[in-house]
């Protein structure tokens, strides 16, 4: 009977005495691919034409499909741009390394899951309290096909852009961004027990 394997979109390892994590940003929902029918539309008619389908059955037929195709393309294109490379931060004793920058202890106040419209779950790292970050709303109905699809792509962009910040001073610092709402909650839980490992060792 063999174990389920866990999938993560981040890895750790050390490195000395730093913990150092690579992540990479949550891709973009195939449910994309069918809120981009306004972009799509339009190339998707050139595109029959050039085919020169038989009758307008045929024809309208060939339009849906290739405007799915397009939309599939184009969304896998975006998804593949934003995971193709990891990013990367540690966490040392002296503080959180980010790119050449070290975010000293003594002035990060605090941890938070941030949403794509600046709501925030503020979270102590001396503390294990549970969090809920800010969730974003459904797509309202709308009669206008543009703004309903206008809405349906930022709320799957919004999904997968939850980034986790620390308040450096009196600033948010974000240590990961580009993540979904569940990638967030399991990287900040891993954050949490590497800085209070380091704090502890200290």
């Amino acid at each position: 009977m063999s174990a389920v394997q866990a999938k993560y979109n981040f890895t750790t390892h050390q490195e000395g005495n730093d913990t150092v994590f690579q992540y990479k940003k949550t891709p973009f929902s195939y449910k994309l691919t069918f809120s981009l029918v306004l972009i799509t539309a339009i190339p998707s008619i050139i595109i029959v034409f050039m085919l020169a389908p038989s009758s307008f059955v045929m024809g309208f037929i060939l339009w849906f499909v290739v405007m799915i195709l397009l939309g599939l393309i184009i969304t896998f294109v975006i998804n593949f741009l934003r995971t193709r490379n990891s990013s990367e931060f540690r966490i040392s004793k002296n503080g959180i390394r980010i790119g050449n920058k070290t975010y000293d202890y003594l002035h990060i106040h605090s941890y938070l899951i941030q949403d794509t419209y600046g709501n925030e779950s503020e979270l102590a790292v001396t503390t294990t309290v549970g969090y809920a970050p800010s969730l974003v709303g459904a797509v309202s109905q709308t009669s206008s096909i543009a703004r309903q699809s206008g809405r349906e792509i930022r709320k799957i962009v919004a999904d997968s852009n939850y980034k986790i910040c620390m308040r450096y001073g009196t600033k948010n610092i974000a240590i990961a961004k580009g993540l979904g709402l569940n990638e967030a909650e399991v990287l900040f839980d891993k954050i949490r027990e590497a800085v209070l490992k380091d704090k502890d060792n200290q």
